[in-house]
């Protein structure tokens, strides 16, 4: 059985476990990643066991949210056209570094750095 396959089957494991709070779920962060990467694989982008492991990686070694991490895989497919790891890596960094809160402070940023134009539509 594959990571991605794995991931998925912990999280619908762990379903049953989530807490309930003031009529909210909460979930760890971690889980709301692997429904994230399950979300793209469900729109057709089919990540390596070792691309997932490396995002997993790269968010550990960035020590950023899973905002940003969510930001920076759909940015690096939007404008690499697949998933590259330097690309997303210095995404990351970009975005803790400037605490960036929204994907139009992403965009704004990227205009910035010249890695995007504004004719670029997200």
């Amino acid at each position: 059985m594959d990571l991605f396959a794995q991931i998925i089957i912990s999280i619908l494991e762990k379903r049953n476990n989530l807490v309930d709070r003031a009529g909210g779920i909460e979930m760890k962060e971690n889980e709301v990643l692997a429904y994230f990467l399950e979300h793209l694989w469900s729109k057709g982008f089919k990540l390596s066991d070792e691309e997932v492991q490396f995002i997993y990686f790269g968010k550990k070694y960035t020590n950023t949210s899973v905002h940003h991490v969510k930001l920076a895989i759909s940015l690096t497919l939007q404008l690499q056209l697949s998933f590259d790891r330097s690309f997303y890596i210095s995404l990351l960094e970009l975005f803790q570094k400037n605490e960036v809160r929204s994907l139009e402070e992403a965009k704004q940023l990227l205009m910035q750095h010249q890695l995007i134009h504004d004719s670029i539509d997200f």
